[in-house]
This record gives C-alpha cells, structure tokens and sequence, in this order.
C-alpha cells in the first residue's frame, strides 16, 4: 500500500485489528468524521480516497452551513490512518475527514483500541509510533498549504517540558541519567548543524538555545558567516532537543545553537534507538510523548490559523500534570547533581 502505516505493525496486531473491526463502503461526499464530535472510531483506509480539511463552524454538527469555512489540505489514500489525534487526550485537532470518492474504510471500535493501548506495550509503542509518523505526514501537508516550512511552527510549540516530563515513569529519568552525559557549552556554541546528521538527543538542564532556520548551508563547513540564520524557537530548562532523531535519520535544515552558558544531558542515538527496539514499555511512554509534542504543535498552527475557538484556560487535570512534571524535572536534577558529586560536567 502507497504510504501505508501498517508496516509498523506486526502480523499478529494486524490479525487482532482484523477481529475487532469491521469494513465500511462509504459513498463519494459522506462525512466520515465530524470535527465537533470524538469519533468513535479508528479508521483504515482500504479503498478509495478521503480529504482532510480543517473547519470553523458556528452551527455545530453542520459542516455544509453557509457559516462553514473549510480548508483543504490533504488527501489521503490506501494504508492511511484516520482519527488517531482524538486518542491524545486534549489534543482535539478539529479535522474534518469526508470521501471525496466512493471509498472502503476499516473501522476498529475506540473503546478496543484504548484497552489494547493499556494491556500491550509492544502495540502501544507500534500504534503511537504509528502516530507520529501521521502527525509529521500532517504538519508538512498543513505548512505547505499555509505556504511555511515545518521548522517555522516550532515557534508555535508550547513548552515540552510538562509533556515530557509528565508522561514519563521515574525508572524512564533513571536510564536517561544512566547513559546520558552532562555537558556545559559556553554560549553561540553549536549544538545541532544544519545539514549534519543528529547523533544527540539533548535535554537542557540550565540556560537556553535557539532553533535557527539555516539557508544556502554546506554540510562540510563548521561555519560560515555568510549562512543566512532566521530564529524559530527558544527553548529552555526541561526541554528536548533533537527528540525527533528516533524516527527520522535525516539530517535537519536547523542549527541549534546556545543562547548563553548552557548545560545539558545529552543521550547518544544509538543508546535510544536500541532503547526503543529493546524495551516496549519505554518505546510506547516515549513516542507518546512525541505524539503529543507534535499534536500540541498542530494544535497551534489551527488556533493561529482562527479555526481552533475552544477555550485555552488550563483545566485542573492540566495544572496537576504541570506540577507533577515540574516536581520530576526537580528530582531529576537532584540525582544528577548527587551523580556529579564525584566528578566534573564535561567542558566544552
């Protein structure tokens, strides 16, 4: 299948999805899922063709109202999964999915989706990993109808640190710290060059950096004053960067570079992706968190875009998952810093 994702899935969860769901034959113009209502379903389509689009609407559940404004910015075909985001829990993207032709989707119930995402780690970590995949998928499809580059909506990004950090299990923190290295960086120090592969994941543990859109750049060169930089981010304390490295092995068009002094714990690539290939339950915690980073994002680009009118207040589950991240964020530092006693962070 073109672009299907069902090569993340072994054959005996394609079997089980196989027995839990069941085929639909949609009509060309049916609206598959409504953006005002959580579907009740995850969708796999087998035929045919589906358009994803972005809606505002007044009149809830009329998405043909005079009212309506629909953007377009995707069309899926075979393999594709849809409405996976309502799965992340307060990541509810507004999507509009409807048959532009006649069309066969594969419906698996929700509600058997959620309970093998809590009894299967190996699922799990296959489904969200699945996911992310998507979401990136969505991200350059919704940028490139917007007329951006995906490394500009970092600038949307909400801070990482309460997803992180919330979403994580202390033995997750433990192995971090175990095969991590802390490294101090002066600053305007390189972290990540535009054009170079990622071999790091970083987590900033003091200071800042910048996300620095690179143009005309040459691999080869460490630097060149003549490389236009344009600023996209900032990140700071509790922030990852160089996250995405799990899942794609290209090399990024942004240089990281430090703000002021920056100290770091930096997590080797291959030491992750082993992690991720080895242990389940740390692979689906962790491309979890990337699903939600990159649904967050998303979610971003469609309130800057005014198709997002739902409230941003931070509900009381929200604000407990601020303080929890926060309080691990906190311990972490102190065994990393129970660590250093013996020993001296690396200079650079």
């Amino acid at each position: 299948m073109t672009n299907s994702l069902l090569h993340e899935f072994t054959n005996s969860e394609i079997e089980w999805m196989l027995s839990v769901g069941k085929p639909i034959d949609l009509p060309a113009g049916v609206l598959l899922i409504d953006p005002n209502y959580a579907p009740e379903s995850l969708y796999l389509l087998l035929e045919g063709e589906l358009a994803l689009c972005l809606t505002q609407n007044e009149a809830a559940g009329q998405p043909d109202a005079e009212d309506a404004h629909i953007l377009e910015f995707d069309r899926l075909a075979l393999g594709n999964l849809v409405g996976v985001i309502p799965f992340l829990e307060d990541c509810t993207a507004h999507l509009m999915v409807r048959s532009l032709t006649p069309a066969k989707v594969f419906a698996l119930p929700r509600s058997a989706i959620s309970e093998k995402l809590q009894s299967d780690s190996q699922f799990a970590a296959h489904f969200y990993r699945a996911t992310v995949f998507l979401l990136m998928r969505q991200l350059t499809r919704l940028s490139q109808r917007i007329g951006c580059n995906v490394a500009q909506l970092s600038q949307m990004q909400l801070r990482e640190a309460s997803m992180v950090f919330a979403e994580l299990q202390d033995s997750d923190l433990d192995w971090l710290i175990a095969v991590g290295q802390v490294r101090q960086f002066p600053g305007d120090m390189v972290l990540i060059q535009a054009g170079r592969p990622i071999d790091e994941m970083h987590l900033v543990l003091e200071g800042a950096v910048a996300l620095n859109l690179s143009r005309d750049f040459s691999p080869l060169l460490l630097a060149n004053p003549n490389v236009q930089e344009e600023e996209l981010a900032r990140l700071s304390r509790g922030d990852l960067v160089g996250e995405l490295l799990a899942i794609d092995a290209f090399p990024s068009n942004v240089t990281v570079r430090t703000l002021r002094e920056t100290e770091v714990l930096s997590i080797p690539k291959w030491r992750l992706k082993a992690k991720l290939l080895h242990d389940p339950d740390f692979a689906a915690r962790f491309y979890r968190v990337l699903a939600l980073l990159l649904a967050n994002k998303q979610q971003a680009v469609i309130q800057q875009l005014g198709y997002d009118t739902s409230s941003n207040e931070l509900n009381s589950q929200r604000l407990s998952q601020l303080a929890l991240a926060e309080a691990r964020f906190e311990w972490m530092l102190k065994r990393i810093g129970t660590q250093l006693n013996s020993g001296e962070a690396i200079q650079w």
